[in-house]
């Protein structure tokens, strides 16, 4: 049959030919003219530390190559930027901008990236090696059967969750950039025309083309409106989800799903809402139509012939129904009494409590939307306070609760309405820090005049203050840059000292390299530590800096954490301020800095540094070094920095040989350090775990280690937030996928012999 006549916007983005869309997805995304001239690309330069294996596939910008990355005789795949288009400027941007958004992303539904470079003037970048089937072949054979579509769908949400989350909109989302591995799992691959919501350079444009591929492209992305954000996602995975189902694409006046197939009339309600003309109409994060998807799953007729099927998983969910509880429409109250009765608590005979039905059911955070990325810090009493980003209003918000002795607390109305931030535009990634009276400091990142800075308030005991305009127009950062990931601490005057990493920019014009940033309040006025907040910042070197921790001494200096592409690939690197001057301990930021391995080294949040009562700094991040993630650990001992029973070798902390990924370090008044982690079983479910070190070998409190971990949780458990209080026990926060949508939970470990 021959193709259809070409449609409006079908060209092929290398030379601007029309060519029909179902041949342009046939052939990767080129015409044939241009794939017959990249099958003719001469042979590639040998690239260090890699054995090319042969080709995987061609497409328009260039070739992937499977390869054998051969200091750590791992198999990867190789994709290398043609040569002809290496006078392209477009597609130099396209290829740099993947490289920069899949280094700001760790997750198990999408392909990892573990280096980038240029040899012999070709750009390349070396990912994970995927052993699998695109989701398009899989489509070649029909449509997929409806559980298995919801469980694909759920998984794209949640790396789209995961990726909107940290800055980055993929805007191609397409069953040809979707691999199902041989175990099943989803992976998302391809962001070369990703756009990082903190980096907003001037949009790639391409002569005669649309960013993206036209029957998955949403409305506003065929307009071309300045207004794109992540919900542009979220219409191509209505449009893939639809393709799954039925075969066919959404195209014109098409059919619900249930009309084409036998499916529940609640697939239509969410295909139907994320193939919404207007974002506004649509579900308005991955988080919430991953929530609707985990319903639908739950409970839902697949088929009429399932009737009696669902009706018996509903009995049993009912009978189970401590996490099937519907979440209350009214307003959140301002404090939740203990005395109210909580959904049945899990068990703990290990010695890991809830507090105040902080674990069960919608848990401390109460939300009407999602609630996610906590951050928490222990007051003087050791009570938990806990501040996290709550899209229940439709316009995500930071949030905050505190536990009292009897309840769950908000302060001046730092749990409802707009929470502490109150702005108009999107909050991202809070930090918390409490003062010496008790008094909690939250600070987080939000665009702020076309660019994003850098935000602080502070609770006086009857109002959220800012600090000499620290939460409106520049906030603190006042750079007119790219702000993000701040974290904060307070020093001993109860003055809080603020660090994040910074894109510089020189009026319209965007400078790569990432730097460190850092500002003290000195009572007055909001001011720098040596160059720390211009120039070079505390980071000052050639390479990028990402995702700082911070923590200060006794003598109030800070000392900053971060990781750092300088050496070539990431590695862990740390600076203190001494008084006078920033400086590093032992190489420990330059050269291969802390971690000093072949891996990529990354801090992955606000909690991977904390000091011990010598104030000497213990270090904790995720490392691929051995094959897959693990969390590494190292101490400064006065002299060098070293391991901890083989932490930072071979298995590290987790030895998991799973994926161990965020890490939070905290160390009690002995000097012992507590490391926590989110751990990926091999259904990738991420549990939260914990281990303490003994003085001779990092050993769990009750079960923190296996099974389920902390959480013990049905769903998915994501980025722990780990304090000690002040006998020494461990208080770990961490995000809840329940159902019916994400929450907040935390518990504290009360030893058996030590009831509470």
């Amino acid at each position: 049959m021959p193709d259809t006549p070409p449609t409006q916007g079908a060209k092929c983005p290398r030379c601007g030919t029309a060519v029909p869309e179902s041949l342009l997805r046939r052939l990767g995304g080129a015409c044939s003219k241009c794939l017959f001239e990249f099958a003719g690309e001469p042979d590639l330069p040998e690239f260090p530390n890699l054995e090319i294996l042969g080709p995987l596939g061609k497409g328009g910008m260039g070739v992937v190559y499977k390869a054998r990355q051969t200091r750590l005789n791992r198999t990867v795949a190789v994709k290398v930027l043609s040569e002809r288009l290496m006078e392209e400027p477009q597609f130099i941007e396209r290829f740099e901008r993947e490289a920069a958004a899949m280094a700001l992303l760790s997750h198990p539904n999408i392909v990892a990236i573990h280096d980038s470079g240029v040899h012999g003037g070709i750009p390349y970048l070396v990912m994970e090696y995927v052993e699998g089937t695109p989701l398009r072949k899989l489509l070649g054979r029909g449509p997929i059967e409806p559980r298995r579509a919801l469980d694909i769908a759920a998984s794209l949400c949640d790396a789209l969750r995961y990726a909107h989350g940290r800055g980055v909109i993929h805007r191609d989302i397409k069953p040809e950039n979707i691999l199902i591995d041989k175990d099943g799992r989803v992976k998302v691959a391809d962001f070369g025309l990703a756009r990082l919501t903190h980096d907003e350079t001037t949009p790639i444009t391409l002569t005669g083309a649309r960013l993206g591929t036209p029957s998955y492209m949403s409305p506003e992305q065929v307009e071309r409106s300045a207004k794109i954000d992540h919900r542009a996602d979220l219409y191509a995975l209505g449009v893939v989800l639809y393709e799954l189902l039925t075969g066919g694409l959404p195209i014109g006046h098409f059919k619900p799903p249930s009309k084409v197939v036998d499916v529940d009339h609640g697939i239509d309600r969410l295909v139907l809402r994320l193939l919404e003309k207007l974002p506004d109409s649509r579900p308005q994060s991955a988080a919430e139509a991953q929530a609707e998807i985990v319903r639908l799953r739950a409970g839902k007729n697949w088929t009429a012939m399932g009737l009696a099927a669902t009706a018996v998983l509903a009995v049993v969910a009912i009978l189970l129904g401590f996490w099937l509880r519907k979440t209350p429409e009214s307003p959140a109250p301002a404090a939740v009494s203990s005395a109210t009765p909580p959904a049945p608590p899990i068990p703990a005979p290990d010695g890991w409590t809830e507090i105040g039905g902080s674990a069960t059911g919608p848990g401390l955070s109460i939300p009407r939307g999602p609630s996610y990325r906590p951050c928490m810090r222990l007051d003087r009493r050791g009570w938990p306070v806990a501040a996290w980003r709550d899209d229940s209003s439709g316009n995500a918000e930071i949030f905050l609760r505190r536990w009292d002795g009897k309840a769950w607390v908000e302060l001046g109305g730092s749990a409802s309405g707009g929470g502490i931030s109150r702005t108009s535009s999107i909050s991202r990634e809070p930090c918390v820090a409490i003062d010496a009276e008790d008094r909690p400091v939250v600070t987080w990142f939000e665009e702020a005049n076309g660019n994003f800075e850098v935000y602080l308030r502070r609770w006086d005991g009857q109002t959220w203050a800012e600090l000499d305009g620290s939460a409106s127009g520049g906030g603190l950062s006042r750079n007119g840059s790219r702000s993000v990931h701040p974290v904060v601490a307070i020093d001993p005057k109860g003055n809080p000292v603020v660090a994040w990493y910074c894109i510089p920019r020189f009026g319209p014009v965007v400078f790569s390299a990432r730097e460190v940033y850092l500002r003290r309040w000195d009572g007055q006025h909001w001011v720098e530590l040596g160059g720390s907040a211009s120039g070079g910042g505390v980071s000052k070197n050639r390479g990028d800096s990402y995702m700082p921790s911070l923590a200060i001494d006794r003598n109030g200096n800070p000392s900053v954490l971060w990781h750092d592409n300088t050496p070539g690939n990431f590695d862990i690197y740390f600076k203190r301020w001494t008084g006078s001057e920033w400086e590093e301990l032992d190489g420990s930021a330059s050269g291969g800095g802390i971690s000093h391995n072949d891996g990529a080294s990354m801090t992955a949040n606000t909690g991977c540094l904390a000091l011990d009562p010598q104030g000497n700094p213990v270090a904790v991040w995720d490392d691929d070094s051995s094959g897959h993630k693990e969390i590494y650990c190292k101490r400064w001992n006065g002299t060098a920095w070293v391991e901890l029973g083989e932490s930072a070798t071979g298995g590290g902390v987790s030895r998991s040989n799973q994926r161990a990924i965020h890490p939070s370090v905290a160390v009690d008044l002995s000097g012992r350090p507590f490391v926590s982690w989110q751990d990926n079983d091999a259904s990738d479910k991420g549990r939260i775990y914990l281990r303490a070190w003994t003085g001779t070998a990092w050993s769990p409190l009750g079960m923190s280690d296996s099974g389920g971990g902390i959480s013990r949780s049905p769903a998915h458990t994501f980025e722990p937030s780990l304090a000690i209080d002040p006998e020494g026990q461990p208080v770990v926060a961490w995000n809840d996928w329940r159902v019916p949508t994400a929450s907040i939970y935390i518990k504290r470990w009360t030893p058996p012999s030590k009831p509470r």
